[in-house]
């Protein structure tokens, strides 16, 4: 069996697709992500590096899967005073480097359907018994088809 992957997409070469998985249109798979086998993955996905899917996953146009975090407790959630990529000159002298991992360990389980436009953000682990995820829309963004409180990536129970 073999990967399914269309000259739009591109995929690192550090990046692990156990065949075969299905990418269509333009997606991109960054460094260090694995992909299981049976994967359909729909036009414009990105996998942010650090990212694992299970197996028997379908996921839908324009979902970004590991997306990169920012600080939401420091003076500022600009990239300058983290990212290892400097976006200005001379900022080194301002704004001296500091420890922030945005690219944490992301994990999907093993037959998750994820809907359209979700952004599951890196760090979260979805090995969970409700994988199902969807759009909504509005400020809510992608949220389970379950309810879920306390911690963002901790399940209380199925509604159905």
């Amino acid at each position: 069996m073999k990967n399914y992957i269309p000259s739009k997409s591109s995929v690192a070469k550090n990046a692990k697709l156990e065949a075969p998985v299905r990418l269509c249109g333009a997606c991109t798979v960054r460094d260090y992500s694995e992909i299981g086998q049976f994967t359909f993955v729909n036009d414009g996905t990105t996998f942010f590096r650090n990212t694992t899917v299970g197996r028997y996953c379908s996921i839908g146009k324009a979902c970004e899967i590991g997306a990169p975090m920012h600080p939401v407790d420091w003076l500022t959630s600009s990239p300058v005073a983290f990212a290892a990529k400097r976006h200005f000159r001379n900022e080194d002298d301002i704004f001296p480097q500091s420890a922030f991992d945005q690219y944490k360990p992301t994990t999907i389980g093993s037959d998750v359907w994820i809907g359209s436009q979700c952004i599951i953000s890196a760090g979260c682990d979805h090995r969970a018994w409700c994988d199902h995820w969807r759009w909504r829309g509005g400020d809510q963004g992608c949220r389970p088809l379950c309810h879920r409180r306390r911690h963002p990536c901790q399940i209380d129970q199925i509604p159905f």
